[in-house]
């Protein structure tokens, strides 16, 4: 294509530049125009068709952006786009052609509408923002992106957390049902070694939990979470020893939970890193029928267990560690490949080695459910905790799509700071803007809501969001501290406290104020609508000279 020279005489370099952009633009666009990720070519259909804009940038469909980047391209309050991959996330403001990232905002025009009336965004931006290699190829008229090569995540072959003196002693459950609470006390121990020494209290956990169950009803690392998290516990076993049946009341938590990560269905690699990095990792096998009686499924000789068949969870153990290279022959019922993970029992000292055994990789049930707990802090790193959730997270609810809005309303006994808020991520790749009303009388107060944070959360789990500008509150306060969530995996992505099942039985809807909505402007109250509360915690210290 040739542009006369004399088609542009008088103008300036800058104008001359626009009006070649706008004639190339055209002749491209006239063209079908090919676009190609990682050497596969990308197919259109119907009206989501690429387009060169005016200025030679590439726009591409918004519908297509989400399995082009592998990031959700979510709208927010209708005239925000909400771009989330990893731990990176953008706002686009369409009406107003600027963008807010970790930096704050700032004019870019990457938002154009085509001329069916979608909303297209800058493959050129897109691109540099992921990370992507972007080329433009003239003369076939064809754009190629390519994705970041990441590096690849570094494993041992073997590794024991024994080995680093990050493993508390062996003890022994005798023949109550309390595996699930020894085990989540062993990982939350095993979480502050080697630099502090523990021994929770299991009579505490497994009685003092607000569950219906004692001893001998068993349990689950969401009960554990729950007691954990609400700052029930754990006390000190020299506080309230094992086996007599009863709890001391009273106590304080002699630590507190803020953050544990709920791991994958099965997904080893995040299991070996959380052990790396945090220690134990709770989780359950199914025992057939007891491993002590010498199960068919069990070398003693080895320690090695492996049961073949998916099976109901129904025993409670922590994993310290692997080996890939451990002989598959060691088993009785010989899996395919070699390898297992190393395991601490609570049968005390006499199973296994020591207390410890191997689970093949291969055994369908290991690594099913599972809980790291990975932030642990000292009992006194906030003054309160604002929360009606003490049954944590039984069940979830939502508007069958990722995003949703949660709030929960308190009232302050004193002067306060609010310095964080705590909630679950229904799965991963959870992303969050937290607001707060003061004042709060009524829902059409949330229109006054005020945008403290915004963030990212790779894995699924609870989380503790500290604010980078703690909020003061006054005494007797009515205040709302409000999330809006946005899961990509899930339709339900509220985590709400309610009546389940027979554990659940004494959950106490009455006791809090709840709020959800779909769009952050028409709200419910939760416990009337849905019988529920949503797990939203907050916390705060007291201000000084209280």
């Amino acid at each position: 294509m040739r542009v006369p020279a004399t088609q542009f005489r008088g103008q300036d370099s800058q104008e001359l530049t626009r009006h070649y952009n706008i004639i190339k633009a055209e002749d491209i666009n006239s063209r079908t125009i090919s676009l190609y990720m990682d050497d596969r070519k990308v197919e259109t259909v119907g009206n989501d068709q690429i387009w060169m804009s005016d200025d030679m940038t590439l726009m591409i469909p918004e519908t297509m952006v989400n399995d082009l980047f592998q990031c959700t391209a979510a709208r927010m309050d209708g005239d925000i786009i909400k771009l989330i991959k990893g731990q990176k996330t953008c706002e686009i403001d369409i009406q107003k052609n600027r963008v807010r990232t970790d930096h704050g905002w700032t004019e870019n025009r990457i938002a154009e509408f085509d001329r069916h009336g979608n909303i297209c965004l800058s493959a050129n931006y897109l691109a540099d923002y992921f990370d992507y290699d972007y080329q433009w190829d003239d003369e076939n008229n064809t754009a190629m992106l390519a994705t970041p090569e990441d590096e690849p995540v570094s494993l041992p072959v073997r590794y024991d957390l024994r080995d680093y003196g990050r493993v508390s002693e062996v003890r022994d459950q005798g023949s109550w049902g309390t595996c699930w609470a020894f085990a989540a006390l062993s990982a939350l121990e095993s979480s502050l070694l080697p630099d502090e020494k523990c021994e929770f209290s299991v009579d505490h956990l497994a009685m003092n939990n607000g569950f219906n169950a004692d001893l001998d009803d068993g349990g689950d690392y969401n009960m554990a979470l729950a007691y954990m998290t609400s700052w029930r516990g754990p006390v000190t076993e020299a506080q309230d020893p094992y086996g007599d049946g009863k709890y001391e009341d009273g106590l304080s938590a002699a630590v507190h939970l803020q953050d544990a990560v709920i791991i994958n269905e099965r997904d080893y690699s995040q299991i070996k890193q959380l052990i790396m990095q945090y220690g134990a990792v709770q989780s359950a096998i199914y025992s057939q029928p007891d491993i002590r009686s010498l199960s068919a499924y069990y070398n003693e000789e080895n320690a090695a267990y492996y049961y073949p068949e998916s099976q109901e969870c129904n025993h409670d153990i922590d994993i310290i560690g692997w080996d890939d290279t451990y002989p598959k022959e060691n088993f009785v019922t010989e899996p395919e490949k070699d390898g297992a993970f190393i395991c601490k029992n609570s049968w005390g000292a006499d199973f296994g080695q020591n207390g410890f055994f191997y689970i093949s990789y291969e055994d369908p049930n290991i690594g099913v459910y599972g809980v790291s707990y990975t932030g642990v802090e000292d009992a006194d790193n906030y003054d309160r905790i604002y929360q009606t959730d003490l049954l944590g997270w039984t069940g979830s609810i939502g508007y069958n799509e990722p995003m949703a809005w949660f709030s929960s309303v308190y009232q302050t006994d004193s002067e306060n700071t609010l310095r964080a808020a705590g909630f679950y991520a229904t799965d991963a790749d959870t992303y969050y803007d937290i607001y707060l009303v003061r004042d709060f009388e009524g829902i059409e107060d949330m229109d006054r809501r005020v945008f403290l944070q915004s963030g990212y959360i790779k894995d699924k789990g609870y989380y503790t969001i500290p604010l980078e500008n703690p909020q003061p509150l006054e005494a007797d306060q009515r205040f709302a501290v409000i999330v809006q969530i946005y899961t990509r995996d899930s339709m339900h992505p509220i985590a709400i406290e309610y009546v389940s099942n027979e554990l659940t039985a004494g959950a106490d809807i009455s006791d809090g104020e709840s709020y959800m909505s779909y769009n952050g402007s028409l709200w419910s109250h939760m416990e009337e609508a849905s019988a529920c509360n949503a797990c939203l915690k907050a916390y705060t210290d007291l201000t000084p000279d209280q």
